[in-house]
């Protein structure tokens, strides 16, 4: 079952959330602010710090993308931080081992191509703003719900 799509940038804004469920309730960017997005921007800055001082240096050059996933007895958070410092994260139930290239085809993909690539999206975003592009959503949404951790289907 997958249960969140969050999108943080590198001033650690909630640029994007997303929240799934059996019933759609269309609920896009209604928590950004909240102390969720908050909390969890917080726990996944912290582990990964953790886990670049704790890593073999030697093989991962500069300590970036130590942490892929966690999980508590309920969930796993799985995150991929992107070398321009977007931080794509996945919330889904801990039956769900490993979506890295789900994380990544929501990066190299919908993202580039309809936010960065896109003059009419801002790609730096200021203050309050979120991603509202209407391709994105739509795309990320169709593109997740076609997956077999989507548990909607």
């Amino acid at each position: 079952m997958l249960y969140s799509f969050y999108i943080f940038d590198r001033h650690c804004n909630c640029i994007y959330h997303r929240r799934f469920s059996l019933v759609d309730d269309g609920a896009t960017n209604t928590d950004n602010e909240s102390d969720v997005a908050k909390l969890l921007f917080g726990v996944l800055y912290s582990l990964k710090n953790i886990s670049s001082k704790l890593g073999d240096q030697s093989t991962n050059a500069g300590g970036f993308n130590y942490l892929k996933s966690f999980s508590t007895s309920s969930f796993r958070i799985h995150f991929l931080e992107t070398l321009s410092n977007l931080k794509f994260v996945l919330i889904t139930d801990n039956l769900i081992d490993n979506v890295r290239s789900v994380l990544w085809e929501l990066y190299s993909t919908y993202y580039l191509n309809n936010i960065a690539l896109n003059p009419l999206s801002p790609v730096d975003f200021k203050g309050d703003e979120k991603i509202t592009n209407p391709n994105f959503i739509s795309q990320t949404d169709q593109f997740l719900r076609s997956l077999p951790v989507y548990g909607g289907q």
